[in-house]
């Protein structure tokens, strides 16, 4: 995952609705299973408008489900890499 909750994110790769790309939300909880009727990682609340199927969506109103691959967070660095927390460490290679 690159985003966490907190984080400011712009939406890079909406495919669906790509007039989106470029807009920028805040992540305020991961998304349960089954929740949305697409496939999501994150609610996110609007801090642009967004469009979708002809329909805007104003900053502060209503809430947004965003796929982690589809966002880019917003930090002042790269902070730390955490993927050992999710993937664990490597086991090590034994000589055959």
């Amino acid at each position: 995952m690159h985003c966490e909750v907190g984080d400011l994110a712009i939406v890079v790769n909406d495919h669906e609705s790509p007039e989106n790309n470029g807009a920028l939300l805040r992540i305020y909880a991961k998304a349960l299973p089954g929740q949305w009727p697409i496939p999501a990682d994150w609610m996110c609340e609007p801090l642009s408008c967004f469009w979708f199927e002809g329909r805007s969506m104003f900053p502060g109103r209503g809430v947004l489900a965003y796929r982690d691959c589809e966002l880019r967070p917003l930090r002042d660095g790269d902070g730390e890499d955490q993927t050992l927390i999710w993937a664990g460490f490597p086991k090590s290679l034994q000589a055959a």
